[in-house]
């Protein structure tokens, strides 16, 4: 039999029942495209549940248009009759409650995260930059001043230590060229050995610095100096 899969539209009760002595008895349902039939001793159990005949049709139609739509059992006036059981019930609930909870931790993550983010522009009376600092590294772009910029663990080494902070290299993906940073000396970097990754943290850009490269060229470079 081939599958269907059915774009759900509001439900409403059929009024079908299919009754005969060979076969069992079903509640139906249907949408604009589909019927749904659910064993009625199965109805019947979800209603001695609690289920309302609205949690009932909300999980029906979620059966419909979603991944659970199963085999087309027969066509009844050009609509494809698809039957449920209590356990299709249950597997669509149970999907929807662990969506339901995935999706409060993301949003109580998401409120967490804006709210740090509200007490640190407070704290420094600064926005963030609309990017972070390997953004800019990949699109050549020029980092903005008068905002806080996040860098994460991982782009950030150490080249070399100098008497006013260190030297970092911003390590980019194949096909990129490295970007060369100074960060102003601060207890967190001052300490590390060259290659080693510069923790994840806000920094600002305070302008530039100059120093001489092995090959004796005089560079200069963008100044950041960590707030946190």
């Amino acid at each position: 039999m081939k599958k269907l899969v059915i774009s759900f539209i509001a439900l409403s009760i059929s009024g079908c029942s299919y009754l005969s002595d060979l076969m069992p008895t079903y509640k139906c349902y249907s949408s604009e495209k589909a019927a749904a039939c659910l064993l009625q001793k199965d109805y019947d159990s979800l209603i001695t549940k609690g289920y309302s005949e609205e949690d009932i049709k909300t999980l029906i139609g979620k059966l419909l248009g979603g991944e659970y739509t199963g085999y087309c059992v027969e066509e009844i006036q050009g609509k494809c009759r698809f039957n449920y059981t209590l356990t299709d019930i249950e597997k669509v609930e149970k999907t929807l409650k662990a969506d339901k909870v995935r999706e409060e931790k993301e949003q109580a993550q998401s409120d967490k995260q804006a709210k740090e983010v509200q007490t640190i522009e407070k704290k420094y009376s600064k926005k963030f930059c609309s990017e972070e600092l390997h953004w800019y590294g990949l699109s050549k772009q020029s980092i903005p001043k008068n905002c806080l910029l996040y860098a994460q663990t991982g782009y950030l080494t150490v080249m070399q230590q100098a008497p006013s902070g260190t030297l970092v290299n911003l390590r980019l993906p194949v096909g990129y060229s490295d970007q060369t940073y100074f960060v102003v000396s601060n207890s967190k970097d001052s300490g590390l050995a060259d290659d080693q990754a510069i923790s994840q943290g806000i920094f600002e850009n305070v302008g530039t610095y100059q120093y001489t490269s092995v090959t004796g060229a005089t560079r200069t470079v963008v100044k950041l100096k960590r707030l946190q």
